[in-house]
C-alpha cells in the first residue's frame, strides 16, 4: 500500500510492484570462541513504472562472531 500510487506516473497509473528476495548465510566454527560467517543478499523490484520504482540490490556481507 502506498501513500501516494500515482505521484510519479505520467498516465495515471496505479503502482503495482512485485518483490523478490534472495539471501544466504554460511557460518564456519573455528574454535569454541571464534565463528565466522559470509553472507549474500539480493533483492530486485519489478514495477509497472519502471522509470521511477524499478530497481535491485546484491549486498555481500563478512563477519566474525567472538563468543566472550
Amino acid at each position: 500500500e502506498y501513500d501516494h500510487p500515482n505521484i510519479r506516473s505520467a498516465l495515471g497509473l496505479a503502482r503495482s510492484d512485485d518483490q523478490m528476495v534472495f539471501s544466504a548465510r554460511l557460518y564456519r566454527r573455528f574454535t569454541d570462541y571464534l565463528t565466522v560467517f559470509l553472507g549474500y543478499r539480493y533483492f530486485e523490484n519489478n514495477s509497472n513504472i519502471p522509470d521511477f520504482y524499478e530497481y535491485n540490490s546484491t549486498v555481500y556481507s563478512l563477519g566474525i562472531r567472538v563468543d566472550i
